[in-house]
């Protein structure tokens, strides 16, 4: 479950917590209200909040979690709707024929999704590439690589868990390629 709040003008401060219930039940949350410098409050302006909670269901994807073996495949030319439901890792298995220049990129990001994309070769214990956000406005990551023909392993981190970090991972021939 995604626990959401969000307070303050023009909803200008976000708080989340997600949380797995180790069993069925009723649970409780508590919600304080800071001040400028952090500190709990109990009096002043903009002290109304919204809070939600939503379920978050695993994607078609898992198992892809563990490590580079697990990834599934992605071709070039297709995309994947992803989360971080249950994880903060997930792994995919790109197979190049045509070397090339090749985008790796995430988008269409959920509330709280929040991606880092790293590329793998089959030995690399460091990324070939990675980035974390495509801009300082903007969550998505993006990597255009210059690929050799062979197997590929793509990381991609998500810094929440839970719902609201739906994402997009897909694989295009970078701009000007054929």
């Amino acid at each position: 479950v995604l626990i959401g709040g969000e307070t303050g003008f023009n909803n200008a401060a976000y708080a989340w917590a997600a949380i797995t219930a180790p069993a069925t039940g009723r649970y409780y949350v508590l919600a304080h209200t800071l001040d400028q410098y952090g500190q709990r409050t109990r009096y002043g302006i903009n002290m109304n909040y919204t809070l939600r909670a939503a379920i978050c269901q695993p994607d078609a994807f898992e198992q892809d979690d563990a490590d580079r073996t697990a990834g599934r495949p992605i071709a070039v030319g297709a995309s994947q709707s992803r989360n971080h439901c249950e994880d903060g890792v997930d792994w995919a298995v790109l197979s190049i024929a045509t070397p090339g220049a090749y985008r790796v990129a995430t988008s269409a990001l959920g509330a709280a999704a929040d991606t880092i994309l790293e590329i793998h070769s089959a030995g690399s214990t460091a990324p070939l590439a990675q980035n974390d956000n495509t801009s300082v406005n903007s969550k998505a990551s993006s990597v255009t690589y210059d690929f050799a023909a062979g197997t590929y392993y793509i990381r991609i981190a998500g810094k929440q868990r839970g719902a609201g970090t739906e994402y997009t991972l897909s694989v295009q021939p970078a701009k000007g390629k054929k």
